[in-house]
């Protein structure tokens, strides 16, 4: 039995207008100064056969946060979101329930967006990224500039990871193809979006036919993130220490897209966790990437997209148990590592050591000129052979004893002082 109320979607009189792209409350304004603010992190969006632009990963942002808006404004009257909206770790960019209803369930919606379609002569498609990985939820895809909108059950697009549709083509159809009904006007085309997401929700929550998308309590949806977030997260309340004895308040970037992890005051901090990748004459060491994807694929970032690298203890333990028995398996010594379960450890970088470390690209035009990763050590009392690169790095390597930190924070403050004077 169906334990809400559901409340009918009111019918909307069209307005006298059709929906004019040219004019349409859906186009954003991406170079608009709060934009400008974020010049790192580009990806390249295709318009028309051949050419690209770059947008920004502000840019990027606000395609997204424009997209939601539109779907609050769908809804408004009818569904609502939690109070506290899920975190940006989250699987699911949203969570809606009818108003009026009380149970803690929820209907996660994965959002796509993009910022209009590419042109191929008389035909134009859309194309959405990274969409075979929800199969419990109500994927929305939405194209701002025609204010388009499409509807899928997670499960449907499990096979693919990039979704293109091509205008009247198979993903298309009236199985999918939506529109805001507070926008749409007179040549609105297919379902109410209001309608779709209110039916998906009955339907889910009376265990009928919702083609995999499933209810979940709120809790599970805040707590519902990926291996390399979790992991993340756990480094990041594992390095708080840090930030307390800095006096710093660090708060997410806000959007993956972004160059940085953490703003803390006007620091741009990246946050890594390292990983155990390899066993040597020296012992085992572990390994951080100091590179990211973009639309050219894997390149290092630029000095300035970031202030402060901070990387954490490897925590792949598994990983460092299988290099230990190969290492056996040679006729190594048996070593014990039940004491780096997780290494007592961490390391900060400046962007400025970075640059002499030939981990940052000074110009993002080339980018293929900084490494992509460094290899650390998270083992006391080690001895190298003089000139080790790896040697080198100790200096920026910390731990959380109160004398430790304490050096680490006037690094960091010294750092972004002499940065501050040029």
């Amino acid at each position: 039995m169906y334990p809400c109320r559901i409340i009918s979607a009111p019918t909307v009189g069209p307005p006298n207008t059709p929906f004019a792209p040219q004019h349409s409350p859906l186009r954003v304004n991406f170079f608009s100064g709060a934009a400008r603010r974020f010049s790192g992190s580009v990806f390249r969006e295709e318009t028309s056969v051949g050419m690209k632009q770059r947008l920004s990963a502000a840019e990027r942002m606000a395609v997204e946060h424009e997209a939601k808006r539109l779907i609050r404004c769908e809804i408004q009257g009818l569904m609502e979101e939690p109070s506290v909206p899920l975190p940006h770790s989250a699987k699911a960019d949203m969570a809606l329930r009818p108003i009026g209803c009380e149970d803690d369930l929820w209907l996660p919606l994965q959002l796509k967006a993009t910022r209009g379609g590419v042109h191929q002569g008389k035909s134009v498609y859309w194309v959405f990224r990274n969409v075979g990985c929800y199969p419990d939820m109500l994927v929305i895809c939405v194209s701002l500039e025609e204010g388009k909108v499409w509807a899928f059950s997670g499960r449907s697009l499990q096979e693919q990871q990039t979704l293109r549709i091509t205008a009247h083509g198979k993903h298309d159809g009236e199985h999918s193809r939506c529109f805001f009904e507070r926008h749409a006007g007179q040549f609105a085309v297919g379902r109410s979006l209001r309608h779709v997401l209110l039916s998906t929700y009955a339907e889910a929550a009376r265990g009928s036919d919702s083609e995999g998308v499933t209810l979940q309590r709120l809790k599970y949806l805040r707590e519902q993130v990926c291996g390399s977030v979790s992991t993340e997260e756990e480094t990041r309340e594992w390095l708080q220490p840090f930030f307390d004895a800095a006096g710093l308040t660090p708060v997410d970037a806000g959007c993956s897209t972004l160059p940085y992890d953490l703003l803390a005051g006007d620091i741009k901090f990246q946050l890594k966790t390292s990983a155990w990748n390899n066993w040597t004459g020296y012992g085992p060491l572990a390994f951080v990437s100091t590179r990211r994807k973009l639309s050219g694929g894997i390149r290092p970032y630029v000095v300035g997209e970031y202030d402060v690298l901070l990387v954490g203890p490897p925590r792949n333990f598994e990983t460092l148990q299988l290099l230990r028995a190969k290492h056996i398996d040679r006729g190594g010594q048996h070593t014990d590592i039940s004491h780096l379960l997780v290494p007592r450890f961490f390391y900060i970088f400046h962007s400025s050591d970075l640059v002499r470390q030939g981990c940052l690209a000074l110009d993002p035009r080339h980018r293929e000129l900084g490494q992509l990763g460094m290899s650390l050590d998270f083992i006391e009392g080690r001895a190298y052979k003089s000139g080790s690169v790896i040697q080198e790095r100790l200096p920026f390597r910390f731990d959380l004893t109160a004398t430790s930190l304490e050096k680490a924070a006037s690094y960091v403050q010294n750092k972004i002082a002499m940065a501050h004077c040029y």
